[in-house]
């Protein structure tokens, strides 16, 4: 768990230089470090059959960090693509938010992860609240994601899979 985990942190703390910098090119390849470091320990903590205090001292703490990351890296990739000009227009953000819940979906179809699907839902809210006006075409493609990651969590955990796994 060290490697992924000091490599998440390390990329973390450098990606507010570039940031600052406004060199936003490099960000993304820093946040996507990112991104997979926090997947890589994602996926060793899932396969460790942690009890219930572990997974909420290790995997709880990793399952936002990793939610927050699947949404801030696209939104990274847009401020980037903005910064050299692109325009993206209506399009972009329902396909972006679209993209997103597919991730989160297809992972939460495997684990039934509350506090994932709590920081999607988060970041939904957050889209709305911010752009939601006057754009019919995103709050369409909110609702569907909102939609599709209560549901998918609710089928997942109902199927078995467990964000709080039993004591062992």
């Amino acid at each position: 768990l060290a490697v992924p985990f000091i490599a998440a942190n390390l990329l973390n703390g450098l990606w507010q230089i570039p940031w600052s910098l406004r060199l936003f090119g490099v960000a993304v390849v820093v946040i996507v470090g990112i991104l997979a470091s926090l997947a890589w320990l994602y996926v060793r903590l899932d396969r460790m059959g942690m009890s219930t205090a572990e997974r909420w001292t290790l995997g709880v703490p990793a399952s936002l960090f990793f939610a927050w990351l699947c949404v801030a890296a696209p939104v990274n990739v847009t401020v980037a693509l903005a910064a050299a000009g692109w325009t993206g227009g209506a399009l972009w953000p329902p396909l972006f938010v679209l993209v997103v819940a597919a991730v989160g979906v297809a992972l939460l179809r495997q684990t039934g992860d509350v506090a994932f699907a709590a920081v999607l839902l988060w970041a939904f809210a957050a889209i709305l609240a911010k752009n939601g006006a006057g754009a019919p075409m995103l709050i369409g493609a909110l609702a569907a994601a909102a939609a599709a990651v209560v549901v998918t969590t609710i089928l997942a955990i109902r199927a078995g899979a467990s964000p709080l796994p039993v004591t062992r």
